[in-house]
Order: structure tokens, then C-alpha cells, then sequence
């Protein structure tokens, strides 16, 4: 695979994940926080974001951190490999 496919291939990894977190927030922030007209709970909301909520999107940065290093790393030592070929 060449080091732009895999660059998308990252890229595109990272924005699902981000896309899948945003569907999550989406869901409990309209049927658990939010206690408004436009909730689906009608007044019934918790005002306090779920401490394990919390915990999965720190998750979710951590990964993405962890991911950003070790695609940064791929990358040097393939740019690395590509100059040495030539």
C-alpha cells in the first residue's frame, strides 16, 4: 500500500470514529440530558452527563492520540525506507 492510501485510510478511520461519537452523543444527549420540547424523554432528563459517558470519550481522545502517534511514526519510517530505495 502506498503512504497515501494509507493516510486516507487513517483519515477515514478517524472520522468514523468521531462520526460514531457524535451519533452517541446525539442519542443520549436527546433522550437523557436534555430535558426539553425536543426531547424524547419530555422533562424527564438526569442533568448530569453519566460518569461512564465521560470515561468513553476520554477513551475515544486517548485513541485517537495513540492513533495520530503511531500513524506519524509509520509514516517517517516509510518516507525513511522510500529515500533509502532511491
Amino acid at each position: 500500500l502506498s503512504n497515501g492510501l494509507l493516510q486516507t485510510l487513517f483519515r477515514v478511520v478517524m472520522a468514523s470514529l468521531w462520526g460514531f461519537s457524535a451519533i452517541l452523543f446525539t442519542f443520549f444527549g436527546v433522550n437523557f440530558v436534555l430535558g426539553g420540547l425536543h426531547s424524547y424523554a419530555q422533562g424527564d432528563s438526569i442533568l448530569k452527563v453519566p460518569s461512564w459517558l465521560k470515561y468513553i470519550i476520554f477513551g475515544f481522545f486517548v485513541f485517537s492520540a495513540i492513533a495520530a502517534f503511531i500513524n506519524l511514526k509509520y509514516n517517517k519510517k516509510m518516507k525513511a525506507e522510500l529515500e533509502k530505495e532511491f
